[in-house]
């Protein structure tokens, strides 16, 4: 979908990537237990409707800034995981 639009407009593909990778994280909080995806779900769906309806022209800042974002929640996620375990392992 974000290909098809990125045909028609370029400035569009990251902002609708971004929605679309926020919306594939939404099932993690629940196969997971960890809300930790929620937020990152909510940040890249809020950050890419906020750069699709208001500022479409900074759509390459969108790409950088979910890269970013998506680099520095695998180390938090691997942190909370690994925490997570270790509560397990414990009980």
């Amino acid at each position: 979908m974000a290909v098809a639009l990125g045909v028609t407009k370029p400035n569009l593909f990251f902002p609708a990537s971004m929605i679309i990778v926020g919306a594939h994280y939404l099932p993690f909080v629940f196969l997971y237990g960890m809300r930790l995806f929620a937020v990152l779900a909510a940040i890249l769906i809020l950050c890419g409707a906020l750069l699709l309806l208001w500022f479409p022209m900074g759509a390459p800042f969108g790409g950088w800034f979910a890269g970013a974002l998506l680099i520095l929640f695998a180390f938090l996620l691997r942190a909370s995981a690994s925490s997570f375990n270790v509560r397990r392992v414990r009980n």
